[in-house]
């Protein structure tokens, strides 16, 4: 198989050796270069998780590898267009969960539930990338601080282990939809000043 790395191109046998001699070459372009992994292209298919599960998976038809290093800003705003759309879905969804803690929440309300807080948990790992990569733009530092939901999540752990749905729909209404609100307009922002910008 072929893997093209910053233009650069690498022949590899098609075997699991081979695989881990890649990941290799990969971490080390990566530590070399300064920049960050986002993802691989697999004949076509963009990979963002666990690349090297897929090519194993699917060793022997593979063709081409192409790996997608960015700089830190770059990444950056890769996480922020993906929030920027989680966002906007969560945002609609949001006032109907209220209503379900606040009535009689169901089996499905709890699952909606857990996937709100792995929402939530993104924000959190996305400002912990903000305060660690120190070569980000200054506005980043800007952003971090309404992407903690350190505190929020805390609440919402005491809510559920006390199973009182009635604070759960009130610290979503009352809580996180506005923080929600919040990052939806900063994220609005952004965009359209890269747009203006020419990033």
């Amino acid at each position: 198989m072929r893997v093209l790395i910053k233009e650069k191109e690498y022949f590899f046998e098609n075997n699991v050796q081979a695989v881990e001699q890649m990941i290799e070459l990969i971490n080390t372009s990566i530590s070399t270069s300064g920049l960050l992994f986002s993802h691989v292209i697999v004949d076509g298919v963009e990979i963002f998780a666990d690349p090297a599960r897929y090519i194993s998976e699917n060793l022997n038809n593979i063709e081409l590898v192409k790996v997608h290093l960015v700089t830190p800003t770059e990444y950056l705003y890769d996480l922020l267009r993906t929030g920027k759309e989680y966002i906007g879905g969560a945002i609609v969804q949001l006032p109907l969960l209220v209503d379900e803690f606040y009535n009689v929440p169901t089996s499905d309300s709890w699952i909606k539930l857990s996937q709100l807080t792995e929402g939530i948990q993104w924000f959190q790992q996305t400002a912990l990338f903000i305060q660690e990569v120190r070569s980000l733009p200054k506005w980043a530092a800007g952003i971090q601080d309404v992407f903690q939901f350190a505190s929020i999540l805390s609440q919402l752990e005491e809510a559920v282990n006390q199973e009182d749905s009635t604070m759960i729909g009130d610290i979503i209404q009352y809580e996180i939809l506005p923080r929600f609100e919040d990052i939806s307009r900063i994220l609005v922002e952004i965009d359209e000043n890269e747009v203006e910008n020419g990033c």
